[in-house]
């Protein structure tokens, strides 16, 4: 295996990488009640304050971020769940870390 393939191979995942149980079940009522996907890719990042909310300087909007070129469509709404939050966009649910930054960005095209 090339060093590049094994640089992209994520880290193995263990219980306290998880979301605890009430937050899954909330998260999974939500998810059918709005008929949206439940997606935890920014979880991790959130839990390491590698990934914030992004607040767009001009139009107030709020984006999860994880870089200039990874980011979600707007947030539409935010749901508290115990020690972590449920991001609510225009497509899916996502849970975060409740600790996650906020951050004034610039330039975010939500088209």
């Amino acid at each position: 295996m090339s060093s590049a393939a094994a640089a992209s191979t994520p880290a193995a995942v263990t219980l306290a990488d998880l979301p605890p149980e009430k937050t899954l079940l909330h998260a999974a009522k939500l998810a059918m009640e709005k008929d949206k996907p439940i997606l935890l890719d920014y979880y991790r990042e959130t839990k390491a304050n590698s990934a914030f909310i992004g607040v767009d300087k001009d139009t107030r909007e709020e984006f999860l971020v994880k870089n200039r070129e990874e980011y979600t469509s707007p947030i539409v709404k935010k749901y508290k769940a115990g020690t972590d939050m449920l991001i609510e966009t225009e497509n899916s649910i996502y849970i975060i870390a409740l600790t996650t930054q906020k951050k004034d960005v610039a330039g975010f095209d939500s088209a």
